[in-house]
């Protein structure tokens, strides 16, 4: 299976999505013919479906990522961990990331999100310093869900801040208490 055409159907699948901002599915065809190549050679090759491409192109948005938070958490806590390696790595897929987050090309991007860091979450940060007489799992869905949001919000912009700046400010956003933010 020649790589350079899985990255034509992987380009052309980003084409569509930013040509086509509120699609929220395209045909093999249109993904075939936007990649200049044969709707049998996505079938034959490929992907057997569009939910397949989909799953390829979060493995490979995960990949690197999942190799860095499988690190051993004894040398750095968690977000030492994730604004050294993987806030590089989000900015490094950046393009990607923000067609992601800012089209509807793949609706269940958030929900892949989720589930897939959760998971690492609810295994590593434990809410501990303060009793807000809340349950365990609802204090770490919202922690997770404020990290989503910052990434998103950082990542979607049109030139989002390079890592080495961003670090410190996503440091200083989580160490900020909501009040704050309120005059």
């Amino acid at each position: 299976m020649p790589k350079g055409t899985r990255e034509n159907i992987i380009n052309a699948f980003f084409s569509l999505a930013s040509k086509h901002p509120s699609s929220t599915h395209f045909t093999l065809t249109q993904i075939a013919k936007e990649a200049g190549i044969s709707r049998q050679s996505i079938y034959q090759n490929h992907f057997n479906n569009y939910d397949e491409l989909i799953q390829y192109i979060h493995e490979m948005i995960d990949a690197d990522i999942h190799s860095h938070i499988e690190q051993d958490l004894t040398t750095k806590d968690p977000i030492t961990l994730f604004c050294d390696n993987i806030i590089p790595l989000l900015y490094s897929k950046r393009t990607w990331l923000r067609c992601l987050y800012t089209t509807a090309a793949d609706p269940s991007w958030r929900s892949f999100l989720q589930i897939t860091y959760g998971k690492w979450l609810k295994e590593n940060i434990s809410p501990a310093k303060i009793d807000l007489q809340m349950p365990k799992p609802f204090l770490q869905e919202l922690f997770l869900l404020n990290i989503l949001n910052i990434i998103q919000l950082w990542i979607s912009q049109e030139f989002p801040t390079p890592p080495d700046i961003f670090k410190k400010q996503f440091v200083l956003l989580l160490k900020t208490p909501y009040i704050d933010f309120v005059s």
